[in-house]
């Protein structure tokens, strides 16, 4: 008899997630600094509680690796995980633990 898995892991191609996905509707923005600093509007297709997949409203050329996401006025820092088109999966970085706590 097969051991079980917790949690269920999912059968689909490149699927690397622990968590699964939460279908989401709200918008959201991406900000992000450097020497050409930015700010871009999304809506929040899914997420799970390690980060979220965004649809943006313009099509980002170079977005970096690490930017700010906001969503229902709650800010996290992110990781830029993939990119495709106006898709981009987000990965929170959690910088410090007292944040964990208030999730």
């Amino acid at each position: 008899m097969p051991d079980s898995i917790w949690p269920p892991v999912s059968t689909a191609v490149n699927e690397n997630r622990q968590a699964a996905r939460i279908p989401a509707s709200v918008q959201g923005r991406l900000a992000y600094g450097g020497m050409h600093p930015g700010l871009v509007g999304c809506d929040v297709l899914d997420m799970t509680q390690a980060g979220v997949r965004v649809e943006t409203f313009a099509r980002i050329d170079e977005l970096p690796e690490i930017l700010t996401v906001e969503i229902c006025g709650v800010y996290n820092r992110a990781r830029r995980c993939w990119a495709e088109g106006r898709q981009v999966g987000l990965e929170f970085v959690f910088e410090d633990t007292q944040y964990l706590d208030a999730m």
